[in-house]
């Protein structure tokens, strides 16, 4: 098998952890984090809220849904959600790449990043958490929810 997926190098795979300096983190694993950062695509965000209510002192949450799913925005109150941030962004997408490298350059030792939402949020969230893993400078804890 191996041989015949060497021929084959443009394949973009993303193996399911562990990654170069980080892995798919349990709870505990992700709570114990200097920082978890909080990932949800449109419904996915029932998967992250219960992840805010662990009252860990430093979480960023980031959601995004389309546009024709507002209505799902404006029935989730998230003012009841205490987090140390949060952003919402409706018919924009964010860039994963882009949130994780900024977490790496705050300085964070350990960042738990727990995502929740359709398959292809999750695969970009990997791929991303993978690309930090194997620059090294944060130890990074992956918990994925996907649904599809």
């Amino acid at each position: 098998m191996t041989k015949h997926l060497q021929s084959r190098g443009g394949l973009l795979t993303l193996p399911d952890g562990p990654y170069s300096n980080s892995n798919r983190g349990s709870r505990g694993e992700v709570l114990r984090c200097d920082r978890v950062l909080l990932v949800a695509g449109g419904i996915g965000i029932t998967g992250v809220l219960a992840w805010a209510g662990y009252q860990h002192w430093n979480v960023k949450l980031v959601w995004s849904v389309v546009g024709s799913a507002r209505c799902l925005v404006d029935a989730v109150d998230l003012s009841r959600v205490v987090v140390a941030a949060k952003e919402v962004r409706v018919g924009r997408r964010f860039d994963v790449d882009e949130l994780i490298a900024d977490e790496e350059d705050a300085g964070w030792a350990r960042v738990g990043v727990v995502v929740s939402g359709p398959g292809g949020l999750c695969d970009s969230v990997r791929a991303a958490v993978a690309t930090a893993g194997r620059r090294g400078r944060t130890v990074l804890k992956l918990k994925v929810e996907a649904y599809s």
